[in-house]
């Protein structure tokens, strides 16, 4: 017995040096150490930072890095999740080929704990021209009042309307599954626009080539994608013109987007060839536009103009003496011409011709005919007017003939000769460059009959028979009134603003009048008034502005005054001078 008591006491002591005594319980003294004593359980921080659910305690899991409560993240005791997606269907509006289309869909969580979104993928037969950019990383949890934003993405290849179905899974059980229609559709109407339509090679020898382009644009005004079907000769066997376009056919272009297509003229034999390059497209209202195409491979055109020199003498000022040249083709192949008068020369100078209309483009002469052009000289002041008439031909062996012009304008006792001049500000390329600001010069009687574009050579009676002339973009529009007769009167200098719009394409506007962009320029800055034209620029204008106005006053060829004005809206009429006359002598006042 004394020795079990003995043993039990010794027990006791080492128990007590260890640390390990009845008093404190086994385990928990946190100093002990070996088998002896129980691992303390792990620090557990329910508010913090978490990689597992182990991390946050039996009453919290890990979401996202951060321990939350299990009464939000455990969807117990009646709670449930919601999904909502927003919106319904997605709509990408017009196709636009090769542009892409970026949509977004909210997904939201409406209930009361987690939501899980399980996926979010096309389901099969979809279009391949839409896309996903962030339909990965599933499973997602979103909390309630949470959001999850799904981009999508559109590209179209074609102009084929496209649909697809976007399936979202997820844990609410009302609504495991939901699907958001996807669709685009071309909805604009394609309008084709081919600029020029007529391409001339002139005279290209056998065993050569010449190469030009013409532009395909889709002239939509609104949205609308255009498709170029195909390109081919007309005759379809013809080798003579050979196609070369820019982009792959089919050939999609989007609303103001263009093409270009060369054709190289490789004749083969010595003969005229007249043939059409056809384009087939989507524009409902002109399915086929025809190019026409032309070159000559046989004897080349030549020009002959007599005479080369134009002399008038003394010519009263005031009035008008005409002389003519003929323009005879000597060679085997059509010729074409064209007129100008030399910027540098006096602008006493005009010319017509039943040949060469104020356009400024001439109808071909046949092999071994001719044509007249008229020159009239009607001189504002006094002493020697030199000009030049320049002939620009197809001729390869003359281009270019220049007619000398030269005449005396003499004094013209018991009348006053007067000139008025107007150039304003259209752009530094005019109407070449897309801006159609337009002024007109008017002239008015004291009854307030107008000289103008409109009415060029009116008959005044006794106020006499002015005359308006102006033959390119360069030169001033110009009145001319000399034989004002016996009857005294204010006579009104005017501004018309006709046209303020300074921004729109011309292809566009050419277009609409049917014609060639580069005929619409050579009528604009011929004087030529185009029916149709106010309505066509006003269709496609983007831009208004305003535009200064200078006007200078001769008086028997003597500058007598320079205005310039400023007109700031289209229909805009604005007094520049008032002219006197008195027993046949002009005034400004």
């Amino acid at each position: 017995m004394g020795n079990r008591f003995r043993h039990l006491a010794l027990l006791t002591a080492i128990l007590s040096a260890l640390g390990c005594g009845d008093d404190k319980g086994p385990g928990k003294n946190t100093g002990c150490e070996g088998a002896a004593c129980e691992t303390p359980p792990p620090t557990i921080n329910p508010n913090g930072p978490c990689q597992a659910d182990a991390d946050c305690g039996a009453t919290a899991s890990c979401y996202r890095g951060a321990c939350l409560a299990n009464a939000i993240l455990k969807c117990e005791g009646g709670k449930k999740p919601i999904i909502q997606v927003d919106p319904a269907s997605i709509e990408f509006g017009s196709i636009r080929v090769a542009a892409p289309v970026e949509r977004a869909l909210t997904v939201r969580n409406l209930g009361d704990c987690a939501l899980k979104l399980t996926s979010a993928s096309f389901d099969p037969g979809a279009s391949t021209e839409f896309g996903c950019a962030n339909c990965t990383g599933f499973p997602k949890t979103l909390l309630p009042s949470e959001r999850e934003t799904i981009n999508l993405v559109y590209t179209a290849v074609d102009v084929t309307p496209d649909t697809a179905l976007l399936s979202i899974t997820s844990d609410d059980a009302q609504f495991p599954l939901i699907r958001v229609p996807l669709k685009s559709e071309n909805k604009g109407t394609p309008t084709i626009a081919v600029d020029p339509t007529t391409l001339n090679y002139g005279y290209v020898p056998q065993g050569s080539t010449r190469a030009q382009t013409f532009t395909v644009r889709n002239a939509a005004v609104g949205d609308g994608v255009l498709t170029i079907r195909e390109i081919a000769n007309r005759p379809l066997t013809s080798t003579t013109y050979r196609i070369v376009p820019s982009r792959t056919l089919p050939a999609f272009l989007n609303a103001g987007e263009a093409m270009t297509v060369e054709v190289t003229y490789a004749p083969q034999d010595a003969a005229l060839h007249t043939e059409a390059i056809a384009i087939a497209s989507t524009d409902t209202a002109k399915p086929i536009v025809e190019v026409a195409v032309t070159g000559y491979s046989a004897t080349p055109p030549s020009i002959d103009v007599t005479p080369t020199t134009l002399t008038w003498g003394n010519v009263p000022l005031g009035t008008t003496e005409r002389k003519q040249l003929r323009v005879t083709n000597n060679g085997g192949s059509p010729l074409t011409v064209s007129l100008q008068l030399d910027q540098l020369g006096s602008t006493d100078f005009s010319y017509s011709s039943t040949i060469v209309p104020m356009a400024g483009f001439a109808a071909p002469i046949a092999p071994h005919a001719n044509a007249d052009v008229f020159v009239d000289l009607t001189p504002t002041t006094n002493g020697i007017q030199r000009g030049r008439l320049v002939i620009n031909s197809n001729d390869p062996a003359t281009p270019q003939v220049t007619v000398d012009l030269s005449g005396t304008g003499a004094p013209n006792v018991g009348s006053d000769v007067l000139k008025l001049e107007m150039t304003f500000d259209n752009g530094s390329g005019g109407w070449a460059t897309n801006d159609f600001r337009n002024v007109d010069l008017v002239y008015e009687n004291p009854y307030g009959d107008a000289v103008s574009k409109a009415n060029r050579a009116p008959d005044w009676g006794t106020f006499g028979h002015p005359r308006w002339q102006s033959y390119s973009a360069e030169k001033p529009e110009i009145i001319i009134h000399a034989d004002a007769g016996g009857t005294n009167g204010d006579y009104k200098v005017k501004a018309d603003y006709v046209e303020d719009c300074s921004a729109a394409i011309s292809q566009l506007v050419a277009s609409i009048l049917g014609i060639a962009a580069n005929a619409l320029i050579a009528y604009l800055t011929s004087g030529v008034t185009l029916p149709g034209l106010d309505q066509a620029i006003a269709n496609v204008c983007t831009s208004h502005d305003a535009t200064d106005v200078q006007v200078k006053v001769y008086i028997n060829g003597t500058l007598i005054r320079t205005k310039v004005v400023s007109v700031s809206r289209k229909g805009e009429v604005k007094n520049v001078f008032t002219i006197r006359r008195t027993n046949g002598v002009f005034n400004v006042l």
